[in-house]
């Protein structure tokens, strides 16, 4: 799997339905309608997310290993 930035997250999870609720320094949290579960991107630059960040979040937003 390759190691997204926090910017190709937030593409991604914009992609699926995914809308900014908040910001918290540097911290972006994104909300979908008709689903509780909230979205939490750190936006640090030139750092790449942890894996097992970027698979939290790929597993709330239903988003595939393969639409990577």
């Amino acid at each position: 799997m390759k190691p997204l930035t926090a910017r190709e997250m937030e593409r991604l999870v914009r992609s699926h339905g995914w809308v900014e609720n908040t910001r918290d320094g540097s911290h972006r949290n994104f909300k979908k309608p008709g689903v509780e579960a909230l979205i939490t991107i750190p936006f640090h630059k030139g750092k790449t997310l942890p894996t097992g960040l970027q698979l939290a979040i790929m597993k709330i937003a239903g988003i595939s290993k393969e639409e990577l």
